[in-house]
């Protein structure tokens, strides 16, 4: 039996930094670690909202082991395309 880490916190909308630096951070982080299967499962970020994408979002950097500093700028991108 091993022990398990906690499951990735990804911020609340309120939490998300909004910043156009942490937002460009954010697309650095999605083209290299999300991209690749998001060109072949055609996900339109911009019909739902941040909050209905946070299940997904930890999810997927759970899945690609992202460090906080990255959750939180992917965060900021997928915030910044997010329905409003």
């Amino acid at each position: 039996m091993g022990l398990h880490s906690a499951p990735p916190i990804i911020p609340h909308a309120k939490r998300v930094k909004k910043t156009p630096e942490s937002v460009k951070s954010g697309i650095v982080v999605y083209a290299d670690k999300c991209q690749v299967c998001h060109e072949n499962y055609d996900i339109d970020m911009t019909k739902k909202s941040y909050t209905q994408m946070m299940p997904l979002l930890a999810s997927m950097v759970e899945m690609e082991k992202l460090t906080k500093k990255q959750i939180e700028q992917v965060a900021s991108y997928v915030y910044s395309v997010s329905k409003k």
